[in-house]
């Protein structure tokens, strides 16, 4: 669809009626942007993982990346 729309706007252009190509390029821009915007984003969002934090497992888990953390330092590969 997109392709056949856009290969009518070539025509148009090539037949010396720019001003029906711009409206077709727009035409087919507010027709087909909303659709590739949801499907971008609905992909986008299947990606991330939401699950349920426990309060009691976060505090515990916190200080345990905290002292792993403290105890290994930088080091500097030359």
């Amino acid at each position: 669809m997109i392709f056949v729309s856009l290969a009518a706007s070539m025509g148009f252009m090539g037949a010396s009626c720019p001003v029906f190509a711009l409206a077709t390029v727009g035409l087919i821009l507010v027709l087909t942007l909303p659709f590739l915007l949801f499907a971008f984003v609905t992909t986008l969002l299947n990606h991330i993982e939401i699950s349920a934090i426990d309060p009691a497992t976060v505090k515990s888990s916190t200080s345990v990346t905290a002292d792993a953390s403290s105890q290994r330092t930088a080091q500097v590969v030359s």
